[in-house]
């Protein structure tokens, strides 16, 4: 991706100006933290970059609270916390890669979604510079906190389109002693779908994740916990399953790291065409039906991974831009009629061309259109959902 002239404030009152400066003289500006975000054509856009927002990380090891700058990386982040035997549970893809501003902006999240839930979930304070040239505030440090507008959860999944993060308070999570992986490989794609489903639903059993990964249908379930809980989750797993596949390990230390790199590999590919998917839990199995039809319908490569329990996937295709673009417009087609929807986040030449992003999003665009008028009156940031 050629970027574009980019700005780097490295405070957020400078980055406030920068973006008042913006819309007194006409100019559009796209934020921009390490890229793993914004993947498509680039064109020639201008920038406003969070790179040097890094200063100021808070962690307030008592309250199992932490304040992250915009600009410091979820691994750096998590690097400091671990002193205190806590993270920020979230593992997105480029998860090394990736920073604060970025992730909150996407809402983006990994396979321990399926217990800790998304950035929507664990922010209780936000800080963002607005095109006013004010840099606006909510929530804090405490959990209960109601005073003002909830502007994490609105900033979440909002693409840079309102204003730019500047910094994120998050509820963090004590980092377990130990883990243990659940590895069960199926015939069928639906097969190992059901099989989340139903361990989803037990009520002895706490997964941090239950991941479904094809082609060679496997599923992934995660426990983190004390060694004795884990293990014995693990194995009761393991039983569970037993009747649905013939194949399963419980496998840790070592082997398990081996297993989510893999597996988190998967997710961070940054050839092809990339799909966020999200549709009801029980069409997910549907959508693997899906997408295996197509990829041998066009002619493309493909992985799928995915919170089937949750009904949130995650679809990776590789071919020539021709098959792309058509397997892209019958992913969108297909999953529409499971009453999903489809967000491509990745996509080479095509993305934002040939194939929209984002999709149509119903009656949802008449709130949008309202709100981005509201933060950024001016259009100095972008708006790829605007339909005007």
């Amino acid at each position: 991706m050629h970027a574009g002239p980019s700005l780097e404030p490295d405070n957020p009152a400078s980055a406030a100006a920068m973006l008042a400066e913006a819309a007194a003289l006409g100019k559009s500006l796209v934020p921009r933290g390490s890229g793993t975000k914004l993947r498509g054509d680039a064109g020639s856009l201008s920038y406003i970059s969070t790179r040097r927002l890094t200063a100021g990380l808070e962690h307030y090891a008592g309250d199992l609270v932490a304040t992250a700058p915009a600009g410091c990386t979820l691994r750096d982040v998590n690097d400091v916390l671990a002193r205190q035997r806590q993270w920020i549970p979230l593992d997105p893809p480029f998860g090394d890669r990736a920073t604060i501003g970025g992730i909150v902006a996407a809402n983006d999240s990994g396979p321990r979604r399926h217990r800790f839930g998304s950035p929507r979930d664990l922010i209780i304070g936000v800080h963002v510079a607005l095109t006013s040239g004010t840099v606006a505030h909510s929530g804090g440090r405490v959990v209960k906190n109601v005073a003002g507008y909830d502007l994490g959860r609105l900033f979440c999944g909002s693409f840079g389109s309102l204003g730019l993060i500047t910094s994120v308070t998050f509820k963090l999570a004590p980092i377990a002693p130990a883990s243990r992986t659940v590895v069960a490989r199926f015939a069928r794609e639906g097969d190992a779908v059901a099989a989340a489903i139903e361990l989803a639903a037990s009520v002895s059993l706490t997964p941090s994740a239950l991941e479904v990964r094809a082609p060679d249908p496997r599923l992934l379930v995660r426990f983190d916990s004390t060694p004795q809980s884990a293990q014995h989750m693990a194995a009761s797993t393991a039983s569970l399953l037993a009747s649905r596949s013939a194949d399963i390990a419980i496998v840790d230390s070592e082997a398990e790291a081996a297993v989510w790199a893999d597996h988190h590999a998967c997710e961070s590919a940054e050839n092809g065409l990339a799909a966020r998917v999200s549709v009801l839990p029980m069409a997910a199995a549907a959508v693997y039906g899906l997408v295996r039809r197509l990829g041998a319908e066009i002619g493309v490569d493909w992985i799928m991974t995915g919170r089937a329990a949750l009904g949130v996937l995650r679809v990776q295709a590789t071919g020539d831009q021709a098959r792309l673009q058509r397997f892209a417009a019958a992913l969108r087609t297909g999953v529409t009629a499971q009453k999903g929807h489809v967000q491509f986040v990745a996509g080479g030449d095509i993305l934002g061309q040939a194939v929209d992003p984002h999709g149509p999003v119903g009656t949802a665009a008449a709130v949008g259109l309202a709100v981005k008028q509201r933060f950024d009156p001016a259009r100095v940031l972008p708006y790829p959902w605007a339909r005007v």
